[in-house]
């Protein structure tokens, strides 16, 4: 079985996970290790400068691997992902405790947009893929099978100080073991609770492609999460992660340390990331154990949004309940909402949807489970006329267009992770600002927002439709001016894709400037910048990437563009006090200057992100450029050369690291 399974390509990985290009300071792949966190673990207690903050340990194949609680994981060779993530949180060490479950969010986020499987976490640190229709119900697991896991570990680095036997944040490093099965057959799986991408019929099983997006959506919440001081409610990472917990909502049997047992229903987070399990005796706050899922006894316990995530261990939220809730009466707030959202009562089964749309039953439930929505049963009046009309709608495209099955899947996730997404982000900007402008308390404010949804639904429906045809329109206009470009020049088949400019805007002394910031003007003055920022691009007609901390990578479909884009962001931010209007710089201190790289070449797009050596270069010139400067490299200064707009001045040569000698060009206004 080795033979058809190739070793990771480790050139391919480094160039897509390293800096300046990837999120990554080190990289190091090797054919097979022992434990990639014992192995790291290792190294650092020796040398706390061999594995720096954000780098990545990847084995082919992990011999004596450990799970939670001492337990044993062997992959065999180049069946799985095995990897361990370095980081030096820089947040207070009593936050830590919610890395396990960022890790988790990130990786089921990435195998949803990926491997475009309907990944789900069980608290803590499992990640599940619901295998339902092909596989038998199981103790505890019901028709969900683990497909990864993870697993972190505290390390305290050699002269890192203790205080009561906890270790200084400043003298540790957190690692993040990230185990994921790909190309498992059912002989080769450890147990009967594991699954891999291809058995649960996984889009793409490429290691590269699976790792780099579970590395890069990783990182992604962590940094959200570190720019609000490690506190998850605020970062908004604490409602993500409750929104992919299976656990949530459901009768649990928790298996204690120390072999005690508790049975209740599992109702939310607290602000350390630990279980509040509901039980005959009150609230219980699990801080670690392993959790089975409990079928059969009780339905699953509805959960609203404020009891999913809590203020505190000893909080109890408005509808937070250890039984199964009843139906919402048909008179109340959430029965009447849910007709005008759904538009029209639930009248119909699974049964009458394959009816209508000349399928079998099956295909419905498939169909819904694909959008990351839960499948009634059988015989279950849990579905509208709308719905009926929607999934006619999509057989007949099927039918009408001959696509393949997997395009299907991959449009109908892509449609349901995204608004999945979408909808927490709206729902929760509407009870911030309920909160702030009333001084509502959370729960309060989510009950106002409850009562207004019905209303404010509709206008962000209109909206939603206009952003989404504006965007395919946008997409298909550029695709057809490529398209013939293409044609005129001319590609080998070895170019990248996409000709584009690509440009980073870094904050200088980002800081010096934010220190002693609080939480909360720390991610105001972080969301602040990264509104400002993209509001310059699209004014100048660019596309804002992705941000990365303090910084904010753009892309542009010509250059000039590119070039106004990159003196837009310089001048927007400015050089001194008062060159920054006060609704960027209220509630931080001082102004934010920008270093802007610019560099126009050829790119691949993938996963939400674009690579290439002219990322590479533009990244290194931002690391390079004077504050509130824009600098190009010599190929793009040539191109905006003959255009009266700009001035270009050549400035000395550079030895920059990786990329050897370059020759920087200050672009400025005429």
């Amino acid at each position: 079985m080795t033979a058809d399974r190739p070793p990771l390509r480790r050139g391919e990985l480094r160039e897509l996970l390293l800096t300046p290009g990837g999120p990554l300071a080190k990289v190091e792949v090797v054919d097979a290790v022992g434990s990639t966190s014992s192995a790291v673990a290792d190294e650092l207690r020796v040398d706390p400068e061999s594995w720096p903050d954000r780098s990545l340990l990847v084995a082919d194949q992990q011999v004596a691997g450990r799970g939670r609680a001492g337990r044993s994981w062997v992959t065999p060779a180049r069946a799985a992902l095995t990897a361990t993530l370095v980081l030096r949180p820089g947040v207070p060490p009593e936050r830590w405790g919610w890395l396990p479950l960022l890790a988790g969010l990130g990786a089921v986020t990435a195998l949803r947009a990926t491997a475009g499987v309907p990944a789900v976490l069980k608290w803590p640190n499992d990640v599940l893929v619901d295998l339902d229709g092909h596989v038998p119900e199981l103790g505890g697991w019901g028709t969900a099978r683990k497909v990864g896991g993870i697993l972190t570990e505290v390390v305290a680095l050699p002269g890192g100080s203790t205080a009561g036997g906890a270790t200084d944040g400043a003298g540790a490093a957190v690692l993040i073991g990230i185990g994921v099965n790909v190309s498992q057959t059912v002989p080769e799986l450890p147990v009967e609770s594991a699954t891999s991408l291809a058995l649960a019929g996984a889009q793409h099983t490429d290691r590269e492609t699976v790792l780099t997006a579970v590395v890069s959506a990783v990182l992604e919440v962590v940094d959200r999460w570190a720019a609000a001081d490690g506190d998850a409610a605020l970062a908004g990472v604490a409602a993500e992660v409750a929104a992919v917990c299976e656990t949530l909502g459901r009768r649990v049997h928790v298996e204690l340390p120390g072999g005690g047992v508790l049975d209740g229903a599992a109702l939310r987070l607290d602000a350390t990331g630990a279980l509040v399990v509901g039980g005959p005796d009150g609230e219980h706050v699990v801080a670690a154990g392993d959790v089975l899922h409990v079928r059969g006894q009780v339905g699953r316990v509805a959960a609203s949004p404020a009891a999913t995530v809590a203020d505190g261990p000893g909080d109890r939220t408005a509808g937070a309940t250890g039984v199964a809730a009843e139906p919402a009466p048909a008179d109340s707030t959430v029965a009447k909402l849910d007709e005008v959202l759904l538009g029209g009562p639930r009248t119909l089964t699974a049964g009458d949807l394959a009816l209508r749309a000349g399928v079998d039953e099956e295909s419905v439930r498939t169909f819904w489970r694909t959008f990351g929505l839960a499948a009634a049963e059988p015989d279950e009046r849990a579905y509208t006329e709308r719905d009926a009309e929607a999934v006619r709608a999509l057989v007949d495209l099927v039918r009408r267009e001959g696509l393949q099955l997997s395009t299907v899947r991959t449009l109908v996730r892509g449609l349901g992770h995204t608004t999945d997404r979408l909808a927490l982000w709206q729902v929760e900007a509407l009870v911030e600002d309920a909160a702030t402008r009333y001084r509502l308390d959370d729960a309060s404010a989510r009950l106002l927002v409850l009562d207004r949804l019905a209303a404010i639904a509709p206008v962000l429906e209109q909206e939603l439709v206009l952003a989404f045809r504006r965007q395919l329109a946008t997409i298909g206009g550029r695709f057809g001016a490529e398209l013939g470009q293409a044609r005129q020049v001319g590609t080998g088949p070895s170019d990248l894709p996409l000709a584009r400019a690509v440009g980073f805007a870094d904050m200088v002394q980002f800081t010096r400037r934010t220190a002693g910031l609080g939480s909360t003007d720390l991610s105001a003055f972080v969301q602040r910048f990264e509104a400002a920022a993209r509001d310059v691009v699209a004014a100048a007609g660019g596309r804002v990437v992705k941000t990365i901390g303090d910084a904010v990578l753009f892309v542009a479909d010509d250059v000039v563009t590119g070039a106004e884009v990159a003196l837009g962001l310089a001048a927007r931010f400015g050089d001194g006090a008062g060159a920054v209007p006060d609704d960027l710089t209220q509630g931080a201190r001082g102004v934010t200057p920008v270093r802007v790289g610019m560099v126009w070449g050829r790119v691949l797009s993938r996963f939400g992100d674009v690579f290439g050596a002219s990322v590479n270069l533009a990244a290194r010139l931002t690391d390079i450029t004077d504050p509130s400067s824009v600098w190009v490299d010599a190929t793009t200064a040539a191109l905006l050369a003959d255009d009266p707009r700009y001035v270009l001045t050549a400035l000395p040569p550079r030895d920059v690291e990786g990329l050897g000698t370059v020759e920087p060009v200050a672009l400025g206004r005429a």
